[in-house]
């Protein structure tokens, strides 16, 4: 009776353990993963090592999934995971390590998710080769993926329109799905090794002759909360009841087996949100979620307010901690905020903030105890499109960009980038300016299999493709020695304020003032300068001799292929 006794408490002993991901390789958010890399799994015990290849899975950002082989230790707690075929460059890589996975004993296991991305080539000195525009590539949205297979990365519209690449950046329609997507992505929610592609709201599936099926039974989903392979969804739900815009978040979670649990869970409650992203923001292998808020009219006044936050999640998915930040917490120049993106930005494998908001775009580095620091924003204003590529393979992230402008001639596109010199983004570089077309979204990939990072913008008169290659002109870090602009002084200002430009050699000179919508209200006359030091005075007073109001104006200096922005106040 005893022995019997014993053996119960072993075996509950044994069943209430858990085990642990010790080490894992790449680490957490990496940017400096190689194209060829293995993944290295570590376990703080013996594992059971039955059907582990379909415990585990490695998806991309341009491909849903990835096949791989598995080698163990003598121990079986330390797995290497060689993918069969090399990463894209530039691509993220997004591991899950199931809870599905059990203890040689029968320990549980949580589960764990983490991302890396894939180190493009080094180059130092680099431009930007202008590809011929393709003109039947058309819509607002555009996605980079790799459709059929081949390590060419194809480009999919808002559309529904397939595009593939042959190789060397140039595009043939493969397949037309004749839908308005509200965004795009790609993923393998049922895991059966099918691509599908998310055309918001609606899901094609990959079939066996490699062309997409609309699929009615599946659902546009992107992450996985409860870490059991399948993405769970997430709902803005709105409070249609009382007219207003607050609105809670709403789970509903995977069942394990390809269906979903019939009551959700509601997380939070948000007053109008305008972006929800997910990702792991304090390295527990647990997705959180961020948020971003916009404050809004109503009869009886202003209500909402221009805000970011992050709430973080256990492992049952129940709140642990939450943070927001506001104009008043420091946030300055922000409003009306747009979209939120995620990424290490400084290198210590944590994951930081940039948000983009019609007049100022702004970063927050993750300070590692579920708060974040303000940093300086990017120096490109309010951009119209942001997103975020290591251009120069320096192990860096940096920022793409599109840019929209009106004013009273013409509408204008701009793209271009500023790099990012360990942790502090550079004066940026204007690829295009395109006085013809505006500009709508952005895509970064190795598009002509070089292993350096290339560019595709949406233009209204087609995708313009941008195709990384050696230079000999200024680069980035010798920008200081050619030219240095001052801030405005003073600033803020009620009558007059002053610019100071310092030019080492020759520059042809632009110079141009635009309102926090964008609209350029003020031209300087372009000039050819040569080297010595300029003064710039604007006097507050628009194209037509008109005093400006007050509040936050960008005055823009476009110098040869260098493209800088200062914010200015006015006060009247």
């Amino acid at each position: 009776m005893k022995i019997t006794l014993l053996i119960i408490i072993i075996s509950s002993y044994c069943h209430s353990q858990s085990i642990e991901l010790t080490n894992i390789f790449p680490g957490n958010n990496s940017n400096n993963a190689d194209p060829k890399t293995n993944i290295t799994l570590c376990f703080s015990a013996k594992i059971d090592t039955v059907e582990l290849e379909d415990k585990i899975i490695i998806r991309g950002q341009y491909n849903s999934n990835y096949d791989f082989t598995i080698e163990c230790d003598s121990n079986l707690s330390a797995f290497n995971l060689k993918p069969v075929k090399p990463f894209p460059v530039g691509e993220k890589i997004t591991v899950i390590v199931t809870n599905k996975i059990k203890g040689y004993n029968f320990e549980n296991f949580q589960g764990y998710i983490w991302d890396f991305r894939i180190k493009p080539s080094y180059r130092e000195l680099f431009s930007f080769e202008k590809y011929p525009i393709q003109n039947e590539i058309r819509g607002g949205l555009i996605y980079a993926a790799n459709i059929n297979y081949d390590n060419n990365i194809d480009i999919i519209t808002e559309y529904g329109q397939i595009f593939t690449n042959d190789g060397s950046g140039n595009f043939t329609l493969y397949q037309n799905l004749y839908t308005l997507a509200n965004d795009i992505w790609i993923t393998d929610s049922d895991l059966d090794k099918n691509t599908e592609i998310i055309l918001e709201p609606y899901v094609f599936e990959q079939n066996e002759m490699g062309y997409f099926e609309y699929d009615d039974a599946l659902t546009a989903t992107k992450t996985d909360f409860n870490r059991d392979g399948y993405n769970d969804i997430v709902h803005v739900v709105y409070n249609d009841s009382d007219y207003s815009y607050k609105a809670y978040l709403e789970l509903i979670l995977s069942d394990g087996h390809g269906g979903y649990f019939t009551t959700p869970d509601t997380i939070f409650h948000l007053d109008n949100p305008v972006d929800i992203v997910f990702a792991d923001m304090n390295n527990d292998g647990i997705i959180d979620i961020l948020y971003a808020t916009n404050s809004y009219a109503t009869p009886h006044g202003g209500a909402g307010e221009n805000a970011f936050g992050v709430i973080f999640l256990d492992s049952s998915n129940n709140i642990l901690d939450s943070v927001k930040y506001k104009y008043e917490d420091g946030i300055y120049g922000i409003g009306f905020i747009e979209g939120i993106q995620v990424d290490d930005f400084n290198n210590d494998g944590f994951n930081d903030v940039l948000g983009k908001s019609k007049t100022q775009d702004f970063i927050l580095l993750n300070s590692k105890n579920y708060n974040f620091d303000i940093v300086n924003s990017p120096e490109i204003g309010s951009a119209g499109v942001l997103k975020i590529a290591d251009i120069n393979g320096d192990g860096w992230l940096d920022l793409i960009y599109n840019l929209t402008i009106f004013d009273y001639e013409t509408r204008a596109g701009f793209t271009g980038y500023q790099l990012n010199n360990e942790g502090n983004f550079s004066n940026g570089f204007v690829i295009e300016e395109n006085y013809t077309n505006g500009n709508y979204s952005l895509a970064a990939a190795d598009f002509n299999g070089d292993g350096f990072m290339d560019i595709a913008s949406q233009y209204e008169d087609g995708l313009h493709l941008y195709l990384n290659s050696i230079s000999d002109n200024i680069y980035y870090k010798k920008i200081p020695e050619y030219f240095h602009i001052s801030e405005n002084y003073p600033n803020p200002f009620n009558h007059t304020t002053t610019i100071e430009l310092q030019l080492n050699k020759s520059f042809w000179v632009q110079s141009r003032i635009y309102n926090i919508r964008g609209i350029c209200i003020k031209k300087f006359q372009k000039k050819l300068l040569y080297q010595g030091v300029y003064y710039y005075n604007w006097d507050g007073r628009n194209e037509m001799g008109l005093e400006v109001s007050s509040g936050n104006y960008y005055w823009v200096f476009i110098l040869n292929n260098s493209f800088l922005t200062k914010k200015i106040t006015i006060l009247n």
